[in-house]
């Protein structure tokens, strides 16, 4: 099964318009390859209460040799703050992958001090100081709201860890200044849609007005100054060929996962007015150029990884629909839905 991760671009995107207008255990996951992960000494709270079900032990998701249950799938839902299945297999398929080829692409081994470290410095925020106190107080808050057990969330924290690290070696090659267009873009929910606001845009002055009337912009598509790269690679390919002072056609652009069966797909409309040889790369364009050199890693990796979902029994999903079974997703969503009320009582 083919897994395409997309992190960032849609973020950036929609961060532009606002501001406009190894191994991975059957029961938990460790990592034994690149870190010590041992229980923080703090008096904790116990972790959520997982249902007796035998289902919580089945394999949820196989990536490679590593599997990881049912049960820690759940877990992990309720912690990550977009709390949804989808968003959820991505991150997990992705901290494993990472895992997997620390060793070989130069990640340094993250240690139990490494975690405490960036523990700490996450419940310190902007603050001068934290004391002890403080900081067990806010590792027990995050314990009380993800329902994760200070095992797993300390081995969370080494994930991120290795995320970060990966993203400085993947950073190397991206340059401070770079080849720069104002780029302005609208999209439709059908080619239909897209194909007919073309016929009409023979202008910049015809792009905006269409952008603000039928591509639901206020502020006539103009999406600023960027480099290319931070597009998706279906954006990105058209507008390399795409002249300057000149309309699109219609470019297909999917969003979301497959994983859960929430993929979605609009039609892209873009303009180039301006190009510089050469504009300092802001920091929201560094952040995008980063998520895709992420992704696009990530993309290649998979290539060469077998990565299986299961269904709610263990059994092997069909790989050709990439997707769980519907009796599986409402389930698991059912599930996520009762562990987040006993978390909120």
């Amino acid at each position: 099964m083919t897994i395409k991760f997309k992190t960032l671009f849609a973020c950036f995107i929609v961060l532009i318009i606002l501001f406009n207008v190894g191994c991975i255990t059957t029961n938990r996951t460790t990592i034994s390859q690149t870190s010590t992960v041992v229980s923080s000494s703090t008096t904790t709270l116990p972790a959520i209460t997982l249902p007796n079900d035998p289902a919580m032990q089945n394999i949820i998701l196989t990536v490679g040799n590593n599997s990881i249950t049912t049960g820690y799938f759940l877990e992990r839902v309720l912690s990550n703050p977009n709390g949804d299945v989808a968003s959820t297999l991505q991150l997990v398929i992705s901290e494993i992958i990472i895992n997997q080829e620390a060793e070989s692409i130069g990640i340094t081994p993250v240690t139990t001090q490494d975690i405490d470290t960036y523990l700490r410095n996450e419940a310190q925020g902007t603050n001068a100081t934290i004391t002890d106190a403080e900081y067990n107080q806010w590792f027990n808050e995050q314990l009380a709201n993800t329902g994760l057990s200070a095992t797993d969330y300390r081995q969370v924290a080494a994930y991120d860890i290795q995320r970060q690290r990966l993203t400085t070696i993947l950073s190397a090659d991206i340059p401070s200044s770079m080849q720069q267009y104002h780029v302005y873009g609208m999209y439709f929910n059908s080619y239909a849609a897209a194909v007919a606001a073309k016929a009409d845009i023979n202008s910049l002055a015809d792009f905006n007005t269409i952008a603000n009337t039928d591509g639901g912009q206020t502020n006539g598509g103009d999406l600023g100054w960027m480099p290319l790269a931070v597009l998706s690679v279906s954006l990105e390919s058209a507008a390399k060929n795409l002249d300057v002072g000149t309309c699109s056609d219609p470019i297909t652009y999917q969003s979301g996962s497959s994983l859960d069966g929430n993929l979605s797909t609009t039609y892209w409309l873009l303009w180039l007015s301006d190009e510089s040889d050469s504009m300092t790369v802001t920091p929201s364009q560094l952040a995008a150029l980063q998520g895709n050199s992420m992704d696009n890693w990530l993309n290649t990796k998979t290539q060469n990884i077998n990565i299986t979902l299961h269904d709610r029994n263990g059994t092997v999903v069909n790989a050709n629909t990439g997707t769980f079974d519907e009796d599986t997703l409402g389930w698991l969503n059912n599930q996520v839905q009762l562990l987040r009320n006993e978390l909120s009582n």
